[in-house]
């Protein structure tokens, strides 16, 4: 079996240290609003 850090390998903003809260846990009300992050929106 493979070590888990070499299959799943995070995301260049959390390596850069930049997750934020907003973009981790979105604001649904937002969301539902067409507003708030685009990855969210989509």
């Amino acid at each position: 079996m493979k070590a888990f850090h070499t299959v799943a390998v995070p995301h260049r903003d959390i390596l850069a240290g930049r997750l934020t809260m907003d973009v981790f846990a979105t604001d649904l009300w937002e969301v539902s609003r067409n507003r708030g992050q685009d990855e969210y929106k989509n």
